[in-house]
């Protein structure tokens, strides 16, 4: 499952991946609200663009990335051509682009437009990747690597620039900024 919050409204927004759905509440828990229920299988991936007003899912079984407003209305597909197992998503609010990772046989980190476009490999040679999260102000990226047990940062301004790894104990799986 996954879980991020729009700011503007005050909503947290989440994917059940038992119920295949994807859900609202306000903080406090009022206004419940399932937000898209149809045409989910496992939904791992999810962030709000809060400035947008749109919410992103990566599905892990249907092979997608998708878009609809917060509201699940207008939802739309905008990757899905060799697209294998996308797990992990985050919004770059900065440089208007969706970042996910892929955990086919060969798991990448990939990035497109905010409408499906431009797509292009930003990350190759990792392992299954989570946690992607971004520092806006360094213009980074931030990731678990499950198999290798790392996390790892690139630059977001160079595709297929050098990674760094700056932890390897543990088992590291989420991350925040």
């Amino acid at each position: 499952s996954a879980l991020d919050y729009d700011r503007l409204d005050g909503r947290i927004y989440w994917s059940d991946m038992e119920l295949k759905t994807i859900s609202r509440a306000f903080l406090n828990g009022s206004a419940l609200e399932v937000v898209v229920e149809f045409g989910l299988d496992y939904p791992r991936g999810l962030a709000v663009d809060w400035m947008a007003g749109n919410l992103y899912w990566a599905d892990a079984g249907t092979g997608r990335v998708e878009v609809a407003r917060l509201d699940g209305s207008s939802r739309r597909v905008l990757v899905w051509r060799e697209l294998d197992s996308p797990e992990c998503l985050v919004v770059d609010t900065k440089g208007e682009k969706i970042v996910w990772s892929s955990w086919g046989q060969e798991p990448v980190i990939e990035r497109a437009t905010l409408d499906g476009s431009m797509r292009e490999v930003l990350v190759q040679g990792v392992g299954r990747s989570t946690g992607l999260t971004i520092d806006i102000n360094r213009s980074n990226l931030y990731w678990t690597d499950q198999d290798r047990l790392t996390i790892s940062f690139t630059s977001l301004l160079t595709p297929l620039s050098t990674v760094t790894t700056i932890l390897s104990t543990g088992h590291p799986y989420a991350l925040t900024l």
